[in-house]
């Protein structure tokens, strides 16, 4: 149906900007020695620089690949790249407890829900 495409495009454009947010920190910071988009894109494996202007207009989207690698290189959490909320704090917490990280996904849920109307 056309309100789940709508979602589903929504989610992945709402994934893509997280990403791009995280390249960004990432360069702003020089992380491992990034220093440009071209060398972020390479870490997550993204390889076709050419169509990153389309994933910048929302054409084109990072795969599920891309988002794994994401996480892994730069040990970020997949929460914040997958799920709108108000969590701001992405790098994960080595010290974090898994009740800590539970009560969190619980309360981005539980926002994303009340966010819906649901």
């Amino acid at each position: 149906t056309p309100e789940i495409i709508d979602e589903t495009l929504t989610a992945k454009i709402f994934t893509d900007n997280r990403i791009m947010e995280v390249m960004n920190f990432v360069i702003k910071n020089n992380i491992k020695g990034i220093s440009d988009e071209a060398n972020f894109l390479k870490s997550i494996s993204y390889t076709n620089w050419r169509n990153f202007q389309l994933i910048k207009r929302g054409v084109q989207h990072f795969t599920i690949e891309h988002i794994q690698k994401c996480c892994a290189v730069y040990n970020v959490d997949a929460n914040f790249l997958m799920i709108e909320s108000f969590h701001k704090m992405f790098l994960k917490s080595e010290d974090e407890t898994p009740m800590a990280r539970l009560k969190i996904a619980v309360a981005e849920v539980d926002y994303y829900f009340k966010s819906q109307g649901k």
